[in-house]
């Protein structure tokens, strides 16, 4: 079972090369059949052991390039291996849901298949350098997909998207870099233990935490890293997009939670105020932005923000309560988020517009899909009784005795992210229609079935959340006591 995760990766690659062979008409069957066995897969990679090493499952090691220290190493523990399953996950439903462009079917699911099992190498190393390379590579079949598929102001954004994350990367590469001469090994086990024993430069250190932080706050759009998402998520596919947004963003508070505060050293702890304070600003900032969009789109894009703002909170404040509530908050904003995406495709693709004025009527011509897209909201603003319920509060009551003041703030943003998405609701599925085209929002039998498995997931986190926050509070390596000041 160790070689679990290489069959996870392996099988939509193995499928993406299948499907840019086969006849177009087959393309879509092997995707579907390669990306929800490799999902299948990582429900058992949960429900299963194999070798433990220091927490980790699943532990498989093996060279790839052994004089460089790049090796095939990889475990799962519980936020990994949750973020596994979501990375699979919305790449079924990508594949499923979402039509490929008709003139470009093979290059369509391709692309998909690749961004995912690139991601999941990414959250399954445990060699730093591997996981860098799964990090930058993961942004090739993106920016394809932009430059292909894309909006019309896919250029603009694909240039942006590739300017943000590439810069914070180097800074990234250059820190590891660094740890490698300082220490001779890319293994993030060993590296932990050298941090925790104090025999690395605290220099060195110092300047890993500050790199890896531009590189992740990037990733995850933290204000004033965030200005690349709002073009990019606008102009991006819908299926790419349920990956950029639902899991690869997730790549930045997976960095922050693995590498820069068990291997950043006394500085890591010191940046935390700081990284709290611009997760506070970011949930503000993501709401009034978002309140200003009149594109559903837009909206949604932008409210990415102020959620995630509240899962670096979570991430970094260093209390276990919070921090499971961050992991399992990765997992909800990836389902919500992802749910209204393809329905804000479903209402461009039948109502021939995104913008909340040309809307309307929705409520009474497609009754089960506006219902669908009331609870996929009241869970965006977490109501209680859904999943975002959970997560959020978990994270504001983990904060608020270490960090009131910008916890205090971060809540205030909550009330506005229901008021947005609320305004946006009322605007565009109540009242008559004020478009001319088709009225009907008609979901086939796969549309419906996705759209009713991701609100019975919903439901279901938000009723009982218990076996995912048992799951999401197993980590390998604790966070917190890499930052305890017997480590110093």
């Amino acid at each position: 079972m160790n070689e679990l995760i290489l069959v996870i990766v392996a099988l939509p690659l193995i499928a993406a090369v299948i499907a840019s062979l086969v006849h177009e008409k087959s393309a879509k069957s092997i995707s579907i059949i390669g990306s929800a066995i490799a999902c299948l897969l990582s429900i058992l990679g949960i429900t299963t052991g194999g070798t433990i090493d220091r927490g980790f499952h699943h532990v498989f090691n093996a060279p790839w390039l052994p004089k460089l220290g790049l090796m095939f190493s990889f475990g799962l523990d519980g936020m990994s291996s949750l973020l596994v399953l979501l990375t699979t996950f919305l790449t079924v439903i990508a594949v499923i849901v979402i039509p490929a462009p008709k003139n470009a079917v093979r290059a369509y699911y391709l692309s998909i298949l690749v961004a995912g099992a690139l991601t999941n190498v990414a959250f399954a190393s445990l060699n730093i350098l591997l996981f860098y390379i799964a990090f930058e590579a993961a942004l090739i079949p993106v920016l394809i997909a932009i430059g292909m598929f894309g909006g019309g102001d896919r250029s603009k954004a694909a240039i942006q998207f590739f300017v943000f994350t590439v810069i914070g990367s180097l800074l990234l590469l250059s820190a590891i870099i660094g740890l490698r001469i300082a220490t001779g090994t890319f293994d993030y086990l060993t590296l932990h233990d050298l941090v925790a024993a104090g025999a690395v430069d605290p220099s060195l250190l110092r300047w890993f935490a500050i790199a890896s932080f531009i590189a992740f706050a990037t990733k995850a759009a933290v204000v004033p890293l965030h200005a690349w998402l709002g073009r990019a998520y606008i102009n991006t596919p819908t299926g790419m997009l349920l990956l950029l947004s639902g899991a690869m963003a997730k790549l930045g508070v997976y960095g922050l939670i693995r590498f820069t505060l068990p291997l950043g050293g006394d500085f890591a702890e010191s940046l935390v105020p700081l990284i709290v304070t611009l997760g506070a600003v970011s949930v503000v900032y993501g709401a009034f932005v978002a309140a200003a969009q009149t594109d559903i789109k837009a909206v949604i894009a932008f409210s990415s923000i102020s959620h995630m703002g509240y899962i670096v909170i979570g991430a970094v404040v260093g209390d276990d309560a919070a921090r499971s509530g961050s992991v399992l908050q990765m997992l909800n904003h990836g389902i919500t988020t992802g749910a209204l995406f393809i329905c804000c495709d479903f209402i461009s693709r039948y109502r021939g517009s995104r913008q909340v004025t040309a809307l309307g009527g929705i409520w009474s011509d497609s009754p089960l899909f506006s219902r669908l897209l009331l609870l996929f909201t009241f869970s965006s603003v977490a109501l209680p009784l859904t999943n975002g319920f959970v997560g959020e509060f978990l994270i504001l009551l983990g904060a608020f005795h270490k960090f009131p003041y910008q916890t205090a703030i971060a809540s205030a943003g909550a009330i506005g992210s229901a008021v947005y998405m609320l305004w946006m609701i009322q605007r565009s599925i109540y009242g008559g229609s004020k478009s001319d085209a088709s009225k009907v929002i008609s979901l086939g039998v796969s549309e419906r079935s996705v759209l009713l498995a991701l609100a019975l997931m919903i439901i279901g986190i938000g009723v009982a959340p218990s076996p995912l926050l048992a799951i999401a509070s197993d980590n390998g390596h604790k966070v917190g006591a890499a930052m305890q000041p017997e480590v110093k």
